[in-house]
C-alpha cells in the first residue's frame, strides 16, 4: 500500500513537471510562429527548479529555461497569467534571435537583466520591445501588467528595495521598462495606422509606417506588407488604370478597376512617374525578398516576388523564379491549392505580357484551369480572361460629391502645440501620437504626394451616401471636403488630406 502512495505522488509530480513544459512550449509555439523567422531555429524549453534568474537563454545548447517558481507568480495573474508568461518567453526569444552562429555561448538572464557578463542595456531593452510586440502580434495583452508582473518578480526573489551588483533595482527595472512601453506604444500606432492608411487607400504612407516597425522588429508579415503596400501604390499610380490585368497582390480591386483604362501601359506614364513607379516596385522586391529568406516556404512572399518581376517588366525571370524556388512542389507540399493559383496567375500574366502567341495560349491554359478548381483566386481568372480576350469595357471615371460634412472633432491642430503632442521623425513622414483622457489621437502623415492627417472621432453611426467596402474597414467619401471616413472595428475614423 505505501509503495503504491508513492508511486501515485511520483506519478503525480513528473505530470505536473510534463504540464509546465508542455504549456511554456505551447506559448513559445504560438509566439515563435507570429514572427515567422525560420532562419533561427525554435530553441528548446527546460523547467528548472532554481531560483536565481526567472528566465534565461542559452545559445550553446539554443534553450529557453523557466524557473517553477516564476510559474506560480505569473499563476497569480488569472486571466492574464499566460500573458504574462509570454513576456518573459518572447524576450528569451529576441535573445536567440539576436544571436548568429559566432555568438553561440551567448547566455541571458532575466532577473541580471544589463547587469549580466553577456549583455547591456541596449541588447535588454531591444529584447523587451521585440518581446512585448511578439506579443501583441500573437494575441497577448502585456502592456497593462508588465508593471505589476515586475514588482511580483523582485518580490517573490526578495530583491525589492536591495542594491545587489548582480542584479538592477527594481526602480531601474521599471524606468527602463516604461521606455520600452512608451517605444512599443508608438510602434502599435504605427501599426494600426498602417492597417487604416492601407485600408483608405494611401498604401505608400502605410508602407511607411512599417519601414519604422522594421528596424525594431523583424517578422515575415511585416515585410511582406510593407512590400505590398508600395506594390499597391505602384499599380495605383496616375489617374489612368495603366496595366489592365488584376494582380494576386491586390488587397481592394475597387479603386483601381474605377479608373479609365491607358492601353500604353507604363509608357501612359510621364518619365518622373515612370522612374517612381520603379522605385516602389524595388522597394516592394526588397522587403519580398527578405520575408522568403527569414521563411523559405513562405508563398506569400513568394507569389508578391513574381508581381515585382511582372511589373518590372522581366517576364522570363517570373518562370525563372518558378522553376528555380520550386513553388509548385512546395505549394503541393502544402496542401495549398489557392497559393498555387496565385503562382499560376502570375506565370499567366507573365505569358501574356510577352504578346507572344505561345505566351498568350500558356496563359489561356492557365487562367482556365485556376477556374476550373473553384478556388477563390478564380473571380480574378475569369476577369483576367477577359482582358486576355478583350472583352472588358473601359468604365466610367468615377465620381462622388456627398455636399458639406460636418463632423464633430476635437481641434487636433491647436493641440499639437501643447508640450504633450510629441513628434516623432520618421522615413520621409512626421507622426504625431497623443493621448487625452485615455483617448488616442493621431495627426500629420507627410509623405511625397503631402500631408494626411488620422483622428478617432467616435463611434461607427454616421452615414454617408458613398461608400466603398472593402475586407478591413468601410471607406466613406466626401470628395467636396476632401474627407474620407473609414468606419473600422465599430469605430470612426476621419481622414483629411
Amino acid at each position: 500500500m505505501m509503495m503504491l502512495k508513492w508511486t501515485l505522488i511520483i506519478l503525480s509530480f513528473w505530470s505536473g513537471m510534463d504540464a509546465d513544459k508542455a504549456r511554456v512550449e505551447r506559448i513559445l509555439d504560438s509566439l515563435y510562429e507570429s514572427t515567422g523567422n525560420y532562419n533561427f531555429e525554435k530553441p528548446a524549453v527546460k523547467i528548472l527548479d532554481s531560483e536565481r534568474m526567472v528566465a534565461s537563454y542559452n545559445g550553446y545548447d539554443n534553450a529557453i529555461s523557466v524557473e517553477r517558481k516564476v510559474l506560480e507568480i505569473c499563476d497569480r495573474f488569472g486571466k492574464d497569467a499566460d500573458a504574462a508568461l509570454a513576456f518573459l518567453i518572447a524576450h528569451e526569444l529576441a535573445h536567440s534571435f539576436q544571436m548568429i552562429a559566432e555568438e553561440k555561448g551567448f547566455v541571458s538572464d532575466f532577473l541580471a537583466f544589463d547587469k549580466h557578463e553577456h549583455s547591456n542595456k541596449i541588447i535588454e531593452r531591444n529584447a523587451d520591445l521585440f518581446g512585448l510586440f511578439n506579443c501583441y502580434l500573437a494575441g497577448y495583452q502585456v502592456d497593462h501588467i508588465l508593471t505589476d508582473l515586475l514588482d511580483a518578480i523582485y518580490v517573490d526573489y526578495n530583491l525589492k528595495g536591495k542594491t545587489l551588483s548582480s542584479y538592477p533595482p527594481l526602480y531601474e527595472r521599471q524606468k527602463s521598462s516604461k521606455q520600452v512601453r512608451e517605444k512599443m506604444d508608438t510602434l502599435v500606432h504605427l501599426y494600426e495606422d498602417a492597417a487604416l492608411l492601407a485600408t483608405s487607400g494611401f498604401y505608400e504612407q502605410s508602407g511607411i509606417n512599417l519601414e519604422h516597425i522594421l528596424e525594431f522588429y523583424q517578422g515575415r508579415e511585416i515585410y511582406n506588407n510593407t512590400g505590398v503596400n508600395f506594390i499597391l501604390e505602384a499599380l495605383n499610380m496616375g489617374v489612368s488604370n495603366i496595366d489592365p490585368f488584376l494582380y494576386p497582390v491586390e488587397i481592394d480591386l475597387d479603386s483601381r478597376l474605377q479608373k479609365p483604362l491607358d492601353g500604353r501601359g507604363s509608357k501612359g506614364l510621364s518619365p518622373y512617374d515612370k522612374i517612381r513607379r520603379e522605385n516602389l516596385v524595388n522597394q516592394g522586391l526588397r522587403y519580398f525578398t527578405e520575408s522568403t529568406k527569414i521563411d523559405p516556404s513562405y508563398l506569400t512572399g513568394h507569389v508578391n516576388t513574381m508581381v515585382c518581376y511582372i511589373l518590372l517588366e522581366e517576364y522570363q525571370k517570373v518562370q525563372d523564379y518558378y522553376r528555380v524556388e520550386r513553388l509548385g512542389s512546395i505549394s503541393r507540399d502544402q496542401n495549398n491549392a489557392l497559393a498555387l493559383d496565385r503562382i499560376r496567375m502570375c506565370l499567366a500574366i507573365a505569358h501574356a505580357k510577352t504578346t507572344l502567341p505561345e505566351g498568350i495560349q500558356k496563359a489561356e491554359r492557365l487562367l482556365t484551369k485556376i477556374i476550373e478548381n473553384g478556388t477563390s483566386a478564380s473571380e480574378m481568372a475569369k476577369y483576367n480572361l477577359s482582358v486576355l480576350k478583350d472583352e472588358i469595357d473601359n468604365p466610367a471615371p468615377y465620381s462622388c460629391d456627398c455636399g458639406s460634412l460636418e463632423v464633430a472633432k476635437k481641434n487636433v491642430n491647436r493641440t499639437l502645440k501643447k508640450d504633450r503632442a510629441k513628434p516623432l521623425k520618421l522615413k520621409r513622414s512626421l507622426h504625431y501620437a497623443y493621448s487625452d483622457k485615455g483617448q488616442k489621437y493621431y495627426s500629420q502623415y507627410v509623405s511625397h504626394d503631402g500631408a494626411v492627417s488620422i483622428q478617432k472621432i467616435g463611434i461607427k453611426g454616421l452615414e454617408l451616401d458613398c461608400q466603398l467596402n472593402t475586407s478591413s474597414g468601410v471607406i466613406k467619401y466626401c470628395k467636396s471636403s476632401d474627407r474620407l471616413i473609414l468606419s473600422k472595428d465599430d469605430e470612426l475614423f476621419l481622414i483629411e488630406f
